[in-house]
């Protein structure tokens, strides 16, 4: 055990830590000052390991394996001893044989292994914790596309790494004190990886310090990286927030916001989102008089609602896992009647309003903007517009356009910067444990879609100010790149393997790592330069959510432009 003192600072439980990305995880909480408790199986290399932590900080290495109840006793006994555990990193994982058999040839005996380390391990870990774990303590499950493509050879692993992402959406919902989240790193240079493929060379993939980096640095965020209240409270203009460029392998570049007009260039099409924010936090009461906030997500056909039912706790809210459909008595008159669980969720709720009024007047006399406990003290809903807002109709602010002023827009145009609008409401962020996006209401214009297919014949660029643009123009854009005039609901996925050809570019926020928003990330920057960005902007004092910083990520038009500043 190293000692560095350090008493209060907060205390990180990570499995397999010995090597790869564990280490690789270990090695930067060590860096911004966590106190450590890891395990490995190996204890030659668990050893070195624990070395090379124990010159930055405290940390208890415990050899052992995961999968056995002793071992995860005595993890939980040394996190008890360090203090209240504010992070859980759950890296261990089995692949099984090596190479890879098909699933009907895998052993019942290695199959069990596999899923005793993989599924059984993690969630009997956090058992074996139970009161050291602190509330809003923030549990990590690595995982792999595995488990969503049918991989062949991959069956064993791959239906242990899919149980571990349903158990955790589940673990989401039956425990709001925990901020669950589920982390696919990508293909790394690891020993596991290698021994997926045996004999080959796996040189081309990235380092777990690199694959791995944004799940590392994401981890990482704590209050200090928070944005507590809007810039201007903080003394700066609007576009007066840093922004951090990145630009494929370079070195990212600390800039402000202000500066946007230098880095594109003349003929560059900036494509923005025109909805608006609405108060969409209504007071309620359940009907055995519990109080309840109900957040309005967005409408779905049939004048049906999505909603999420939330408990007040502390000055914010909590989710709320309901069992039953029931009625919620709006404090401000009226109700929503919760008719069904939307896709299975605990917390989401297909609804119908019956308040008298149409729905968004209501809100807009009874309700306020939603607010997370990141945000400690409300704020009018003017804060929560953006200078393209015409359309009322998103639960939450589309954060990335929040920077825009007036004076910059105007002067993006002097450049010669083109901008064209679509609509797409967004639903509530505060999703979890890798839960799939729902449907939310889009309209791509055809002058829009004209614009993006006009621009990228000429050789042009397209940024998208926004994950939401990204969605809508995603929802939009056929095989050859081509975009479409369209409108409706969306559920489009954007990810690594399901990229958006007709985008080069993305302005978006700084966020807490919920899968879908770093997948659509590392559909433009890749996995190590994402990692790389994140690292820095964690390294500048970056600051996270609606409020924080920004991140401008460019990557090479199919056209050959080059990026950056001409």
């Amino acid at each position: 055990m190293g000692d560095r003192g350090g008493a209060g600072r907060p205390v990180a439980v990570v499995t397999g830590a010995s090597q790869g990305l564990g280490l690789a995880l270990a090695e930067a909480l060590a860096r911004d000052g966590w106190r450590l408790v890891i395990d490995a199986r190996r204890r030659d290399r668990l050893e070195a390991a624990a070395a090379r932590l124990a010159a930055r900080t405290t940390v208890v290495a415990i050899p052992g394996d995961i999968a056995d109840p002793a071992h995860r006793t005595m993890l939980a006994g040394a996190a008890a001893d360090l203090g209240p555990v504010a992070l859980v990193v759950n890296n261990a994982s089995s692949l099984g044989a090596s190479p890879l058999p098909s699933l009907s040839d895998i052993p019942a005996a290695v199959l069990q292994r596999i899923f005793d380390v993989n599924v059984i391990a993690p969630f009997s870990l956090l058992q074996a914790l139970g009161p050291s774990v602190a509330p809003g303590a923030t549990v990590v499950n690595i995982t792999s596309d595995a488990g969503v493509e049918a991989y062949e050879g991959w069956g064993g692993y791959g239906a242990s790494k899919a149980a571990l992402e349903h158990a955790s959406r589940v673990l989401a919902a039956e425990r709001p004190d925990l901020r669950v989240l589920v982390v696919d790193p990508g293909d790394m240079r690891t020993e596991m990886h290698q021994d997926a493929f045996p004999g080959e060379d796996i040189s081309d993939r990235p380092g777990p310090e690199a694959s791995g980096g944004t799940a590392v640095n994401t981890l990482a965020v704590n209050p200090t990286n928070e944005a507590h209240e809007p810039p201007e409270a903080r003394g700066l203009a609007r576009d007066g927030v840093r922004l951090l460029v990145s630009r494929g392998d370079e070195e990212p570049l600390d800039t402000t916001f202000r500066e946007l007009g230098t880095l594109l260039v003349p003929g560059d099409l900036l494509v923005v989102n025109t909805t608006a924010t609405i108060p969409a936090a209504l007071d309620g009461r359940l009907r055995d008089g519990e109080p309840v906030v109900v957040h309005l997500s967005g409408t779905l056909p049939g004048e049906t609602w999505l909603v999420e039912v939330r408990r007040p706790d502390h000055g914010a809210t909590v989710p709320l896992a309901l069992d039953d459909p029931t009625d919620v008595a709006l404090l401000g008159g009226g109700r929503i009647r919760l008719l069904a669980p939307f896709a299975n969720s605990r917390r989401l709720w297909l609804a119908r309003l019956e308040v008298g009024l149409p729905v968004l007047d209501y809100a807009a006399v009874h309700g306020r903007p939603i607010r997370y406990r990141h945000v400690p003290r409300e704020w009018p809903l003017s804060h929560y517009q953006t200078v393209f807002a015409r359309d009322p109709g998103s639960a939450e602010m589309p954060s990335a356009s929040r920077p825009f002023s007036h004076e910059l827009v105007t002067e993006l145009v002097g450049r010669g910067v083109l901008i064209a609008p679509l609509l797409l409401h967004t639903g509530v962020s505060s999703l979890e444990g890798g839960e799939a996006p729902y449907p939310e209401r889009y309209r791509v214009p055809g002058t829009t879609a004209d614009a993006v297919n006009s621009i990228r014949r000429g050789g042009g660029r397209v940024i998208a100010a926004g994950t939401t643009v990204v969605r809508a123009l995603a929802t939009v854009t056929d095989s050859h790149g081509v975009v479409h005039p369209g409108h409706g609901w969306t559920d489009v996925v954007v990810s690594p393997g399901h990229p958006v050809l007709s985008v080069d570019g993305l302005l978006t926020g700084w966020h807490e790592p919920e899968s879908s928003h770093l997948q659509m990330l590392e559909a433009f920057a890749g996995p190590g330069p994402l990692a790389a960005a994140y690292a820095r902007a964690l390294e500048l004092g970056y600051l996270w959510h609606e409020f924080g910083d920004s991140h401008l990520i460019l990557r090479d038009s199919p056209h050959g432009i080059v990026m950056g500043s001409r």
